[in-house]
């Protein structure tokens, strides 16, 4: 991934809406975990006055994102479940095939922040497999079975009231220096 710089600005929670301090991310090619706040003034030829930068930033504050993160693995566990009692994956740990309720009994302890499908699987020790072939990992909707998989989970996400689905991360923003 390297490494980026972080401008703190204060921006609307996309869930409860409430206003905060959002760290919004962004590289120049030249970054070292740099610091700033709005409006702050900086010297570095890195941030000239023409250039913007591409920036992302959660959508969700600190207590919305682990109420989304929550919400996400659970709809994980029962996507996974859905779609083994449909047929069209199976689900193993150590060799053992799990049943579907068994897929949803499957409730790790993850660290702090620790997202996606991938985390689920490895604390869970599971692999998903598809006619013999592994789902998981792999690049976002790579095949048929990862793009069942991501509606399903944009889908569930939305019914539980999620305004951005399975996404948590914001990708429209723009970091620039004012000229004055």
């Amino acid at each position: 991934m390297g490494t980026y710089r972080s401008l703190w600005v204060e921006i609307g929670c996309r869930k409860c809406g409430v206003v905060g301090p959002f760290d919004i991310q962004f590289k120049t090619g030249s970054d070292y975990l740099e610091t700033y706040k709005a409006g702050e003034i900086v010297d570095d030829s890195s941030l000239s006055p023409e250039k913007v930068f591409a920036g992302c930033a959660d959508y969700y504050c600190r207590p919305c994102f682990e109420a989304w993160r929550a919400d996400d693995l659970d709809a994980q566990r029962r996507v996974i479940a859905d779609m083994a009692r449909e047929g069209i994956v199976e689900v193993f740990t150590m060799g053992k095939r799990l049943s579907p309720q068994e897929i949803e009994a499957c409730r790790p302890s993850l660290p702090s922040g620790a997202i996606g499908i991938g985390s689920w699987l490895h604390a869970c020790d599971l692999e998903v497999l598809s006619d013999g072939v592994p789902v998981f990992p792999r690049l976002r909707t790579s095949d048929a079975v990862g793009e069942d998989f991501d509606r399903r989970m944009e889908d569930a996400m939305r019914r539980r009231g999620w305004p951005h689905g399975d996404e948590c991360f914001r990708f429209d923003l723009e970091v620039f220096v004012s000229p004055d």
